[in-house]
């Protein structure tokens, strides 16, 4: 039995802070290329003798970059799941994940292949999870080498590196949570590649098609399967059923959505009474799932950033019942300013559609333009204009730069109001200075808003000076880009991947290092062969001696020699991460 990896992506929620926790209210939520993998194999194999006779089967949950183990007991009767292992390292998200999965898995099968799931249950299940580095903070190991806040030195930290913890831990008043995170959803997007792996491995779903292939249809049913089942879990492990944004784009990737009512899971909120899932997972299954999905992203030659700013991170939930209770005890007020919310969200929304429309009619002139803003302020953009399309282009660009600064103004009313820093003083500072930087279409905060980290959307390549930056304000970006996939299957352990890529790395260091040492060694040796060497002859019985000092193009010929070898033999001993590289590619061409 081969290993099942799954990955779900990340996500940002551009619009819809907290208004999206209310139908029939939108967000816009961008996949990210961050991503949570799952593999799932056998914990057994082969089957011990008496395995049949077993009511129970085993479950290893292992977390490297936390460095927890965990094992559980799932009964086969009721799928009840105890915990087992001494100490404290449950992890709610996949324990749900575990249930709701074999649960559905025979709900679904059919009758000549139950005996096939229930052997392969029986073989248990060993869980790995792991995520990439930016879903959570990695400041502190950053400085700790002594790096600079750049996104090459987050590159050069190994792939899912040992997680960071908030020195103070969990701390609602402050709104901090136990591990210092990015707010990118690493919890939904870890529950979704949970659930995608364990089903695909039970055979409940087939995510090994593409869209490409003649079973679209099928794809499709089995992703809206991943989607109830993932949703379902995610929100029994939270104890409240939140808007599923996150999940949602875990599953689908980046989209417009609306969420769906929150009857549909209230079957799933009486199984933690005591009703055995065997009789809710149908009705989840057959459940009206009304949420709605429409396809987004951003418009062409647009690039998402995030930047960390290294404060620790937000508790979404304490936010979230914060602006609630600030809704019961003013709702005149809260009614307006949602109002006024939900207006500034709709217009941002409809000017990137029009830039992806007009990007699509007037491809030329769109690029053009987007490429000449790029490397100037807002306030200049205008004066790039040479056709009536690019007139129409420059009023979206400027419409939705505004949108959105209304979109900054009422979500800080709403944060001052309920007592939570929605956009703290300090964020506002970076997106106002970032707002000004030339190529800068959008800034904001993310979803919830609060400490996990800033966005920006840039034009062309403006990305790279907003990142560099970003590192005299101290704030580390990320390397997060928009991904538009959503859940999909890995062909191998990520792990894997990362260490075929360090050894390829690796081997190119060598590499480098061995010429670079043959080179400084020939110019040494060159210079000394130069220096020591001399030639005496003589004519007509007087006597010459001939060395380098006597001419000066062989002068020449050993200072350029001594100064080539120095700087061989410096550059050996510069750091992968410094910037200074750019300017040896220069120097080695010179």
């Amino acid at each position: 039995m081969e290993a099942v990896v799954a990955s779900a992506p990340g996500k940002v929620l551009l619009t819809g802070g907290y208004l999206i926790l209310e139908r029939p209210n939108a967000g816009l939520v961008l996949s990210t290329n961050a991503r949570f993998f799952a593999i799932v194999k056998p914990l057994y194999q082969p089957l011990k003798p008496d395995s049949w006779a077993w009511g129970w089967t085993d479950v290893k949950l292992t977390s490297p970059q936390l460095g927890r183990e965990s094992i559980y007991k799932l009964s086969l009767k009721n799928l009840s799941l105890d915990y087992v292992s001494s100490g404290d390292s449950r992890n709610p998200f996949v324990e749900q994940a575990v249930q709701y999965c074999v649960a559905a898995a025979r709900a679904t099968v059919d009758k000549k292949n139950k005996d096939s799931l229930e052997k392969l249950l029986l073989h248990g299940f060993d869980i790995t999870i792991l995520g990439s580095n930016d879903f959570y903070s990695y400041r502190n190991q950053i400085e700790a080498r002594g790096l600079p806040l750049t996104p090459d030195a987050l590159a050069a930290l190994p792939p899912f590196a040992s997680i960071t913890f908030n020195d103070e831990g969990s701390n609602v008043k402050n709104c901090k949570p136990e591990v210092a995170k990015t707010g990118l959803g690493s919890s939904a997007a870890m529950t979704t590649a949970v659930v995608a792996a364990l089903l695909h491995y039970l055979g409940v779903v087939d995510l090994s098609s593409t869209f490409k292939d003649h079973q679209h249809e099928k794809y499709t049913a089995d992703l809206d399967l991943v989607h109830v089942i993932a949703q379902t879990a995610h929100c029994i492990a939270q104890g409240k059923v939140g808007s599923g944004f996150d999940v949602s784009s875990a599953v689908y990737g980046s989209q417009r959505y609306v969420r769906f009512s929150p009857e549909v899971i209230s079957s799933a909120q009486v199984a933690v009474t005591g009703t055995p899932l065997q009789e809710v997972v149908p009705q989840i299954l057959k459940g009206k799932w009304d949420h709605d999905r429409t396809k987004f992203s951003l418009p062409p030659l647009m690039t998402l950033l995030l930047g960390e700013p290294g404060t620790g991170g937000s508790s979404t939930p304490s936010m979230v019942g914060a602006v609630k209770k600030w809704q019961k005890s003013d709702p005149q007020k809260s009614l307006e300013t949602w109002k006024k919310l939900s207006e500034a969200n709709s217009s941002l929304e409809m000017q990137l559609n029009t830039l992806s429309k007009l990007a699509a009619e007037h491809w030329e002139e769109y690029k053009s333009l987007i490429n000449s803003c790029s490397i100037l302020k807002s306030e200049k953009w205008t004066q790039q204009v040479t056709t009536p399309n690019q007139e129409v282009i420059v009023k979206a660009l400027l419409g939705a730069r505004d949108a959105m600064l209304g979109i900054r103004y009422h979500m800080h009313q709403m944060g001052e109001a309920a007592g939570v820093p929605i956009e703290p003083e300090s964020q506002t500072k970076l997106l106002d200075a970032t707002m000004s930087m030339e190529g800068v279409l959008l800034v904001g905060v993310p979803g919830a808003g609060g400490f996990d980290a800033v966005f920006a959307v840039t034009l062309g390549d403006a990305g790279s000076h907003v990142s560099n930056s970003w590192s005299s304000f101290n704030v580390l970006a990320l390397l997060v880009r928009e991904d538009p996939q959503g859940v999909s299957l890995e062909n191998a352990d990520p792990r894997t991947k990362a260490i075929t890529s360090s050894i390829s790395s690796i081997t190119k260091r060598v590499c480098t290092l061995v010429l670079r040492l043959m080179a400084a060694a020939a110019t040494l040796l060159a210079a000394i062969v130069m220096v020591t060497s001399h030639q005496r002859t003589s004519i007509f019985g007087v006597s010459f001696e001939v060395k380098y000092n006597h001419t000066p193009a062989f002068q020449y010929f050993v200072i350029a020699n001594a100064i080539a070898t120095v700087y061989g033999f410096l550059v050996l001993f510069l750091p992968s991460e410094s910037q200074l590289w750019r300017l040896v590619v220069a120097l080695d061409v010179v």
